[in-house]
């Protein structure tokens, strides 16, 4: 019983561990039950309530992690990052009033909050609300210069308004920080073989 607690133990450490050094993916390949036990005896741990979160988002249980994260932020009013992956979960259900909300939240805590900031851009975007989602975007962008989600985003909105010129400038800028995108960048080809053909559109 004694090593089973150490163990259960060990696993949350390293949790917040992930969660302080902000670890952008887990993988996890031990039973979940040590986990479940973990936050079963610190219920009141925001921060391993947030991890399991992200590892819950991450898995695809979108529902499961807005729990988590709901419980995170009923520990901690102020956990921005729960707050933003709140946002992130609601947005996974394409439910994007409530992200909003969650994200809106985390801007009241932290107005310098970039991530929050794109989450609001992105949603704004998934409801056609352009404006919005542009204001938001350009504010994300302004923390956080190397937000390679806004820029995209910020082309894509370009591009439906036809201004194709700004949406080059903004794909290309993304795909300088994340080169790999392959799609984008074939997008990003051909649209500049069309202006270099006929031109932007009056």
């Amino acid at each position: 019983m004694r090593l089973q607690r150490s163990v259960v133990r060990i696993c949350l450490v390293a949790l917040l561990v992930a969660c302080t050094i902000g670890c952008a993916r887990i993988r996890l390949e031990q039973p979940k039950d040590l986990y479940w036990k973990a936050v079963a005896e610190h219920s009141d741990n925001a921060h391993a309530l947030f991890v399991l979160g992200k590892i819950s988002l991450e898995e695809g249980r979108s529902g499961r992690a807005v729990d988590y994260f709901q419980q995170a932020v009923a520990s901690k009013s102020n956990f921005t990052e729960a707050y933003v992956g709140l946002g992130h979960a609601y947005r996974e259900r394409k439910q994007y009033r409530r992200a909003i909300e969650a994200y809106e939240k985390a801007l009241e805590v932290n107005p310098e909050s970039s991530s929050a900031a794109e989450g609001l851009g992105t949603c704004y975007y998934a409801l056609g609300d352009y404006v919005q989602a542009e204001s938001y975007l350009e504010q994300a962008l302004k923390v956080n210069p190397e937000s390679q989600i806004s820029m995209t985003y910020l082309g894509d909105i370009a591009y439906v308004r036809k201004e194709y010129r700004a949406a080059l400038d903004y794909w290309q800028r993304s795909l300088e920080v994340k080169p790999g995108q392959r799609q984008l960048r074939l997008l990003h080809n051909d649209l500049e073989r069309y202006v270099e053909t006929y031109g932007e559109p009056e």
